[in-house]
């Protein structure tokens, strides 16, 4: 543990310079401007519509948060790759919360109405969670190894699906039609769970993982 720390001080900045801010802060300012427009024309009585529109564009942005153009030459790094990867998603993480609870107060008071926090919230860190996932996974079959392009219209793709198909099927809503409301957050929960574990294993040291099968496969010829 002590050695972790010791290397999140070097490591920081470095990982400060790599990260991709133009399209991540682009994101966070284009929500913010959505929600002005939104609590402007035609929402003002409705603060969930308000907020629904910006909560994915704010996520979009988080789809380059993984892209790192120096992964191929720090790949052989004592710092392993999910090591690199959580500070990236901690220092997204981070930003993301504060804008989104600046729109959530801004939203409040311009519409003057009630706003779902905790249903909106669950909608956004599962939309989160699916964009990174999605980012991690993306670099194996993109030639130039960055998850941050694909992983956008993926997302957007999810959503429009978990909106089309049947209340019952719907696994990006914390708000469900005919569904309890711990019925529809132990659903999307599910969601958020299983796109965190394939972060997580998405996000494994590809070094490790060939020395792994190489000693297994050492193990059985012996």
């Amino acid at each position: 543990m002590s050695f972790r720390l010791r290397q999140i001080r070097p490591l920081l900045p470095a990982v400060l310079r790599s990260m991709r801010w133009l399209p991540i802060c682009g994101s966070w300012a284009g929500a913010a401007a959505m929600a002005a427009l939104l609590t402007r024309h035609g929402r003002a009585d409705d603060p969930a519509g308000a907020l629904g529109l910006p909560a994915i564009v704010l996520v979009l942005g988080c789809a380059f948060v993984l892209d790192d153009p120096a992964v191929a030459t720090i790949g052989s790094t004592p710092t392993p790759l999910i090591v690199r990867r959580s500070y990236c998603v901690m220092l997204a993480c981070a930003g993301v919360a504060v804008v989104w609870a600046g729109l959530v107060s801004f939203v409040g008071w311009r519409t003057g109405g009630s706003v779902p926090v905790q249903d909106l919230s669950l909608e956004l860190g599962t939309m989160l969670a699916l964009i990174l996932a999605i980012a991690a996974v993306a670099p194996r079959f993109v030639p130039d190894g960055r998850g941050g392009t694909p992983a956008g219209p993926t997302l957007l793709a999810l959503v429009a699906l978990s909106f089309l198909v049947k209340p019952r099927w719907k696994f990006l809503n914390a708000r469900i039609e005919g569904f309890t409301t711990s019925a529809a957050h132990q659903r999307i929960l599910t969601t958020m769970s299983i796109a965190l574990l394939i972060l997580l294993l998405a996000s494994r040291d590809p070094g490790r993982r060939t020395m792994n099968r190489t000693k297994a496969l050492l193990r059985q010829r012996a």
